[in-house]
């Protein structure tokens, strides 16, 4: 949480969103503007302490797109498209128009598959590996209709690829209107005898002791996944979830055939009120993330809309002293509680100004990250 003084006292990021949306009006709360100053009330440090850091042993590598992935995605008729580590997209959204297909009676999900495998070049996976796509979750956000369905990918072996997965967004009318996520071409089946040499065990020991704990406490998950290394091939690893000894929880990907700590989240210090904002100073270049809308201990959120501490943002039209449109999450014990994560597509530049509704929940959310 941030007092009223310091929220001011941040740079004005990312104007080009906030010009985006006109009339996104931001309200602050007096009462959180008496606080300032009372040493007693002050909001508690954005930074919180993280003893054990989050790691990716793949650091920053890429892998490009191939010429022919390019030439798909200039082709895709009026959609952008960003793309990600292995060089498959990250985010394909619609350019100038309301979804990227047409509407459709078809389940969701089959929605969602056809339009994955109808784009095989784009997404850059053999017949075989689009084939062996499904759809593991399935839920609908009630505030917006959008049917979210993730799809999951697996190597030739079946084993679930670690980070292959697509989140589709689907509305009620059966047209996609974003696909986020990853493919990863071309993942090896990693888990052979030779290669595998830890078991279930000596995995969750191994993601144990990387965070200083010999015996973890409560609920422990191990997983076998296929770990791709962004162009070096893949190695067989566990997923394991544990909670370690200093009370945080831990998503850890351990290499089996080393005992290597290929992956580590900690999934404490990205719980509860968030919001997908841009952080940087051009949203051109990307940069786009998962925040925490929440200092230690302390949310900016009172609810399940854009009203917190010391800001109420919405979006008014009219110009009226009432308050206007403010993105909704689901309720209370939805996963997606105060999980503001939308995404930008720029609708108001390329609709020539013209579409004042489609990116007004990721604006709103800027505002009141700001």
């Amino acid at each position: 949480m941030l007092s009223s003084h310091a929220r001011r006292a941040r740079p004005l990021l990312i104007a080009a969103v906030l010009l985006a949306l006109p009339a996104t009006t931001v309200v602050p709360v007096a009462t959180a503007a008496a606080n300032v100053g009372d040493t007693a009330k002050r909001p508690a440090d954005e930074r919180p302490d993280q003893p054990y850091p989050d790691i990716d042993v793949r650091g920053e590598k890429r892998t490009a797109p191939t010429a022919r992935q390019l030439r798909a995605a200039r082709e895709l008729d009026g959609a952008g498209v960003r793309w990600g580590r292995f060089g498959t997209p990250r985010l394909v959204s619609p350019q100038g128009k309301g979804a990227l297909t047409a509407a459709s009676d078809a389940d969701p999900g089959t929605v969602a598959l056809n339009h994955v495998r109808d784009h095989a070049d784009l997404y850059g996976l053999s017949a075989a590996e689009l084939s062996a796509l499904e759809v593991v979750k399935s839920y609908r956000t009630k505030h917006n209709g959008l049917r979210h369905v993730f799809i999951g990918q697996a190597d030739p072996s079946g084993v679930p690829v670690n980070g292959g997965r697509l989140s589709v967004a689907v509305d009620k009318h059966g047209r996609i209107v974003t696909v986020a996520g990853s493919l990863v071409p071309e993942v090896p089946g990693a888990h052979t005898s030779d290669a595998a040499r830890l078991d279930r065990k000596a995995a969750i020991d191994r993601a144990a002791a990387s965070v200083g704990t010999v015996d973890p406490s409560g609920t422990v998950t191990a997983a076998r996944v296929t770990f791709p290394l962004a162009g070096d091939g893949a190695r067989p690893a566990w997923r394991t979830t544990l909670t370690a000894g200093n009370g945080h929880v831990y998503d850890t990907v351990v290499d089996a055939g080393n005992g290597e700590i290929l992956l580590r989240n900690d999934l404490t210090h990205n719980e509860g009120p968030q919001g997908r904002v841009f952080t940087g100073q051009n949203p051109n270049a990307g940069g786009a993330a998962v925040v925490p809308f929440a200092g230690l201990g302390r949310s900016w959120v009172d609810g399940r809309v854009t009203t917190g501490n010391n800001a109420e943002v919405s979006q008014n039209l009219d110009g009226g002293e009432a308050l206007g449109y403010q993105p909704q999450t689901p309720a209370a014990g939805d996963p997606a509680y105060q999980h503001f994560n939308y995404t930008f597509t720029d609708a108001f530049r390329t609709s020539g100004g013209t579409d004042l509704t489609t990116d007004r929940d990721p604006v709103v959310t800027q505002a009141f990250y700001l």
